[in-house]
């Protein structure tokens, strides 16, 4: 489940959001004439994000509310929904007008030989947001096969994963855990490696926990796994902005100002609590 760090009611004065789904191919279109300001993100497995959800799930409620905290007289925001995210990276932010682009986990730029090629273009041309808020990784094995919890990340490179986020290995990594590419399966969802896990394939998989939750919810045989709580860690969701946009690195110095008041407030929790009463 997602991890509260630290959330007063919606304000009056908080701009009013249009959702508008579209395709990267097609030109951004705000319901209603164009916004004055506009962001991007993409549906997921977690909840965090979703189209379908009030003000656009916890994530873009977070992010809209800490904006106009920070800048009580932003207008129009427009949100899209864009499912392919190499292209917020590619053009969309770049190219395309847009100013922020969430939820996005931060590489460790500092270690350079580990990342992908998109993790190695978003620390070269992106700036990152201070968090907006925390997701927990789980490791879970069939049951009765966890490590022994002396065990320490190391006992993760002897082991065949599936992941379907290279953030999450990111985290172990951070943690210690040596992760060898031939021992790893990538998929596109969690519930694909819990099959892969089910049919003895790979010997753990590694995700938030949101998204296992939701996995598992939809399995008819959850029983047959259990979490090793002591190989997980945190990782932190961010916005980023194109360095060379400046109203998006604007946008970006707002945000991260604006996160810091309703923290430090505790509208951050209200935020949240009334996303999750009103999914």
């Amino acid at each position: 489940m997602l991890p509260l760090e630290e959330f007063t009611s919606m304000s009056p004065s908080t701009p009013p959001v249009t959702t508008v789904s579209t395709n990267p191919s097609a030109p951004v279109q705000a319901k209603g004439g164009s916004a004055d300001l506009a962001l991007l993100t993409a549906n997921d497995s977690t909840g965090l994000a979703g189209e379908d959800q009030s003000n656009g799930g916890v994530v873009p409620a977070l992010v809209k509310r800490a904006l106009s905290a920070s800048n009580p007289t932003l207008g129009q925001v427009n949100l899209s929904f864009i499912d392919d995210r190499d292209a917020h990276v590619e053009t969309l932010l770049p190219r395309a007008g847009f100013a922020l682009s969430f939820r996005w986990r931060m590489p460790d730029c500092e270690q350079p030989a580990n990342l992908t090629p998109n993790q190695q273009l978003l620390c070269r041309d992106f700036a990152f947001s201070d968090s907006i808020c925390t997701l927990a990784v789980s490791v879970f094995t069939n049951r009765g096969r966890a490590p022994d919890q002396a065990q320490d990340f190391g006992v993760l490179s002897a082991m065949k994963l599936c992941a379907s986020e290279p953030a999450n290995l990111m985290v172990l990594r951070q943690g210690g855990a040596r992760i060898l590419n031939e021992n790893l399966r990538m998929t596109s969802c969690s519930s694909e490696c819990f099959d892969l896990l089910a049919s003895g394939e790979v010997d753990a998989l590694v995700a938030d926990a949101s998204s296992v939750d939701q996995a598992l919810l939809a399995r008819g045989d959850a029983q047959k796994f259990e979490e090793a709580p002591w190989l997980g860690g945190l990782s932190s969701v961010h916005a980023i902005a194109f360095k060379g946009n400046q109203a998006g690195m604007t946008a970006l110095g707002q945000l991260n100002a604006g996160l810091d008041e309703i923290k430090t407030s505790g509208e951050w929790f209200d935020v949240i609590a009334r996303q999750l009463s009103n999914p």
